[in-house]
């Protein structure tokens, strides 16, 4: 082969380009989507937890129940193919 001078671009280069954003970019909506959906489970799940609570009239224990923490993604970079 010949060398050429300068860097040669890929032929899909922009494609793919454009198709790791779009990836990355549903990645993160679909990881919004599932912390959303934890926080509202969670705070269900507490408020289920405090009117069985009030409803066994256990007025003796006054211990708070830990409050559920939903899972949070931390998308810093694309980990697929370069």
């Amino acid at each position: 082969m010949e060398p050429t001078e300068g860097r040669e671009e890929h032929p899909d280069g922009a494609f793919r380009e454009a198709w790791v954003a779009a990836l990355y970019s549903a990645q993160s909506s679909i990881c919004s989507a599932i912390e959303q959906l934890e926080a509202e489970v969670a705070a269900e799940l507490q408020q289920q937890q405090q009117q069985q609570q009030q409803g066994q009239g256990e007025e003796g224990s006054q211990q708070q129940p830990k409050p559920v923490q939903a899972k949070r993604f931390e998308n810093s970079q694309w980990r697929g193919p370069p």
